[in-house]
């Protein structure tokens, strides 16, 4: 719900409704904005030009295509305006180029640009790997190939916040049935006396009850 709030307070203030965007810019402040084919198979990057400083860098990284050097996208208000045109002829162009080589080329001119990643990229994205973002943990399934499963440990790293990966030393304690729940299921007087005895961790199907 809380992703909805500013559609809601411009519905009600403004009387206006909402429609799908896509990955337009949410304000329409700026344009291209979106994602965009690459070269090989379901490669795609992300591009978000904001101001005309940032258009001109995708301009050269164009080396001023004639498309790009347009009169009609020298303005920010003439981009948004025609937003659906521009991400035909940007989709175009991005077409021929690796994601990752595209990315560099405008980051290096002042575009905001990076390949979108699916999670096989993650766990060799260089940006990735140079912050540890990744922990190995080894895995009995894998092991007889030699192999090690790769798992996220923390979403947010720092100095002093790294931490091993371990297995539990042992099965976690399963919480025992208090006399309410045990209230609701039809047990027979073994099966209670089970439950709710203090020694008691076994889960509630392994007594054999039923719900009411």
């Amino acid at each position: 719900m809380q992703m909805v709030g500013p559609a809601y307070m411009d519905n009600v203030i403004n009387g206006r409704v909402a429609g799908p965007i896509g990955n337009k810019h949410p304000l329409a402040v700026g344009a291209p904005h979106g994602v965009f084919p690459c070269a090989g198979e379901d490669r795609w990057i992300s591009i978000a030009v904001l101001d005309d400083d940032e258009w001109q860098g995708l301009v050269a990284a164009t080396d001023v295509a004639p498309w790009a050097a347009a009169e009609r996208w020298t303005t920010a208000a003439g981009r948004v305006e025609g937003i659906d045109d521009l991400h035909g002829e940007v989709a175009t162009w991005t077409a021929g180029f690796d994601d990752y080589e595209l990315a560099h080329l405008l980051q290096a001119n002042g575009v905001a640009a990076a390949p979108v990643l699916n999670v096989a990229d993650l766990l060799e994205d260089p940006h990735y790997r140079a912050r540890d973002l990744h922990r190995g943990s080894p895995s009995a399934r894998l092991r007889r190939d030699d192999l090690r499963r790769l798992r996220e440990d923390q979403p947010q790293r720092g100095p002093g916040r790294t931490r091993p990966i371990a297995r539990p030393r042992q099965r976690p304690r399963v919480p025992r049935a208090d006399g309410y729940a045990v209230a609701a299921l039809r047990v027979t007087r073994r099966a209670r006396d089970h439950l709710l005895s203090p020694r008691s961790t076994a889960p509630v199907r392994s007594v054999g009850c039923a719900w009411r």
